[in-house]
């Protein structure tokens, strides 16, 4: 492939908005060529009068009320040290920002540029960069565009220091998806896909790299694309099929880790189908984090899946599971939920829900890419009479745009929240049809986009199959004529829209993430190019515990990365720079004062000491957590020194061996104390671990019990309990 772009300070990759601006066009159709994308957005900001954020009356005109006034900074940027430099300031209220540039070796991708009025806004664009916690430090995983391969950036633990590690990498292939397993230092996951168009029938892999955070490689394993494979030819949307270089937008692979294995969400172009055409879709899988081969094998999620989001969650006893939404067009069209438990698609109560759904441009000829014939929709046609230059339109559809934004997935409280942006309002139905006709002309984007949040019970079911935590009186039904002339029903309800915008204006970068018991919802809004970022908060049921803020222009979000949330409450956004000494990552830490869930639903930490002492004791949750260290010294000493145990499920192992496969973040495992039997006489602990046992994919749970040596055997009583019925009183979960 091409080495990407120039590293001429003053053109290509080194270039400012400036340096761009102020040469003749003439000049810049050399520079335009190397990297079109990103050229064309820093000529559209440097060319425009500087921007202070959108003011009061501008916010009125758009349709929205912000809380106060833009947060542009009055700061300088001062020098941390040597390529680096930061600065600080105030947001409304108790909220701060701090920003940070390192100077990079390398070229990273920028995934901005495209309005909601665009063609490329219609799909999904690669993740730019994957943020990552290693520990207490916040990391992002990119890939650099000139030799091609993914780089881990780490940043202190102060974001005053950076370190910069080459990761392995698979040749010709583009950085799709990246995860870490949560311990620490633990090992990183990168998935990388083939490039090249395949269509009709040449396959495309995908290669998994496990490696370690110093760049080691620790594993490596080819998913083949065949048809009993992944049945993949084409990852994404190439304009030229002699082109080498990834395409920047057209394809969607979205990962996360927990349980001892990876689940991903992909989506892509499929071998040549019986009506002949390479249809795309998206496809569910789970691999073994340790093997990196198949735990579950794909089964389909969406067709077309333009967009996707994956998250973890703690089912009600605490065990993993996996959350996954994607944005579909046709099989379903709406925004498809899926939960997956233990095995995913398949097995162990797993369940998908249209949380969301948008209306359909009907086809306007009367057959379609397959050849087959359709009548005129005249229902359809009557509605849109009168139009100037209303098109005919046929009982079929193929309309790749879904006018929506997928923000993301979040498990917060009870409920799962998914947030998005799309094409409805209070006052406005977004299933209807009639606004096509009346803006002919327009493709991507017809109404104004509007922020739009769904949640819905965490086991997806309820009393009466109410499943709704958002309640509204916002109840749409619609349906459409899909490819092959099938009527396809739709319905919406207990949408909570939390703008109501007016003429050009949209949101646009929708991201949302928990902190807390709240959600965080970061988002751009637009007209037909950027004018400013907000923020704002909401409770589990969609409800605003915060107004909207005006985080100004100087924080930018990806089209697809993801905002990384910490302990502390702080949300850190990573972005690219264009320096004038080359590119650089722009980190913003936004610090709101907000306990992250993980940190509000930790159990207070127990000690060696503690567990060594016994003695009945209250605690707030019968189920702690505890360092994996101080478990490990606490029942070596209370097994006489033995570092093996008994379990009915995997027989005598070590605790090593035991805990290898179990669900563990920043080395923590689920630990029950008995309240009957923890007592200074015959303190007993109980461990239970969701193992995976090696060759089969279904998980089991394994409960060792401990107790001091002398006292009682160590020995398995997960049978024995069992056995003993529902009589004998136990403890809270």
């Amino acid at each position: 492939p091409g080495s990407g772009v120039s590293h001429s300070p003053k053109m290509g990759a080194g270039a400012s908005a400036q340096d761009l601006a102020a040469v003749d066009d003439a000049t810049l159709v050399g520079v335009i060529a190397t990297d079109p994308d990103r050229i064309e957005r820093l000529l559209r900001t440097a060319r425009q009068q500087p921007s202070s954020g959108a003011s009061k009356t501008e916010a009125q005109d758009y349709g929205i009320a912000f809380s106060s006034g833009s947060s542009e900074p009055d700061c300088k940027w001062e020098s941390v040290k040597s390529e680096i430099q930061s600065r600080s300031w105030q947001v409304s209220g108790s909220w701060a920002v701090r920003q940070f540039r390192y100077r990079v070796r390398g070229d990273p991708h920028d995934s901005e540029g495209k309005s909601p009025f665009e063609h490329a806004n219609s799909y999904s664009m690669h993740r730019a960069f994957h943020p990552l916690l290693l520990g207490s430090r916040a990391a992002v995983v990119w890939q650099n565009r000139i030799g091609w391969e993914p780089v881990l950036s780490i940043f202190g633990d102060d974001f005053c220091s950076h370190e910069q590690v080459t990761l392995p990498s698979a040749e010709h292939a583009t950085l799709a998806g990246a995860a870490h397993d949560g311990k620490d230092p633990g090992a990183l996951f990168l998935l990388m896909v083939q490039w090249g168009d395949g269509r009709p029938a040449e396959k495309r892999c995908l290669t998994v790299i496990k490696a370690a955070v110093d760049g080691t490689e620790l594993k490596r394993e080819v998913l083949d694309g065949g048809e009993d494979g992944l049945n993949m030819v084409l990852f994404g949307h190439y304009d030229d099929q002699t082109q080498t270089q990834p395409p920047l937008y057209g394809a969607q692979l979205s990962v996360a880790c927990a349980g001892g294995q990876l689940g991903v969400c992909m989506a892509r172009f499929m071998h040549r189908s019986d009506d002949g055409l390479n249809h795309q879709g998206g496809i569910w899988f789970t691999l073994s984090a340790d093997t990196l081969q198949f735990q579950q094998r794909p089964v389909r999620t969406s067709s077309h899946s333009l967009d996707s989001a994956v998250t973890t969650s703690l089912d009600r006893h605490g065990y993993p599971e996996f959350l996954c939404c994607d944005l579909g067009d046709a099989y379903p069209r709406g925004l498809h939920l899926h939960r997956f438990v233990n095995r995913a698609f398949g097995g162990g109560g797993n369940q998908g829900l249209v949380v969301y759904s948008y209306k359909c441009r009907h086809g306007e000829a009367p057959k379609n890419d397959a050849g087959m014939e359709f009548e005129a929709y005249e229902t359809l046609n009557a509605t849109a009479g009168g139009q100037e230059n209303a098109p005919t339109y046929y009982k079929w559809s193929n309309d790749n745009a879904c006018y929506t934004e997928l923000g993301g997935v979040v498990s917060v409280g009870n409920s799962i929240a998914v947030a998005f942006a799309g094409e409805g309002s209070p006052h406005l139905d977004c299933l209807s049809s009639a606004p096509f006709a009346s803006v002919p002309t327009e493709r991507h984007r017809i109404t104004p986009r509007n922020l739009g949040i769904v949640s819905v019970r965490k086991n997806m079911e309820g009393p009466g199959g109410e499943v709704w935590t958002t309640k509204s009186d916002y109840s749409h039904k619609g349906g459409f004529y899909a490819f092959r002339g099938e009527w396809q029903e739709q319905a919406v309800q207990n949408v909570c829209w939390l703008t109501d915008l007016k003429g050009d204006a949209n949101v646009s970068r929708l991201r949302a993430c928990a902190l807390g018991s709240q959600v965080l919802l970061l988002w751009e809004l637009w007209s037909r190019s950027y004018i400013t970022t907000c923020a704002q908060c909401v409770d589990e049921k969609g409800e605003p515990v915060s107004e909207v803020l005006n985080l100004g222009t100087q924080i930018r979000l990806g089209r697809r990365t993801e905002p990384l949330a910490t302990a502390k409450g702080d949300v850190i956004i990573v972005q690219r720079h264009d320096g004038p000494d080359g590119p650089e990552l722009e980190v913003s830490v936004l610090s709101t004062g907000i306990a992250s869930q993980a940190t509000e639903e930790q159990d207070v930490e127990v000690t060696a000491e503690e567990l060594a002492a016994g003695g009945k004791r209250k605690f707030k949750f019968a189920r702690m957590t505890l360092c994996l260290k101080a478990v490990l010294e606490y029942c070596r000493e209370a097994n006489g020194g033995k570092d093996t145990w008994q379990s009915g499920t995997l027989g005598e192992v070590t605790w090593e061996e035991a805990c290898q496969h179990a669900f563990a973040h920043s080395n923590f495992v689920d630990v029950i104390f008995d309240p009957d039997g923890f007592t200074k006489e015959t303190p007993m602990l109980k461990v239970r671990l969701p193992v995976y046992l090696k060759g089969d994919t279904n998980s089991c749970i394994s409960t060792f019990t401990v107790v001091p040596t002398g006292k009682k055997k160590v020995v398995d009583y997960s049978k024995a309990a069992e056995k003993k019925g529902a009589g004998k009183k136990k403890s809270p979960r």
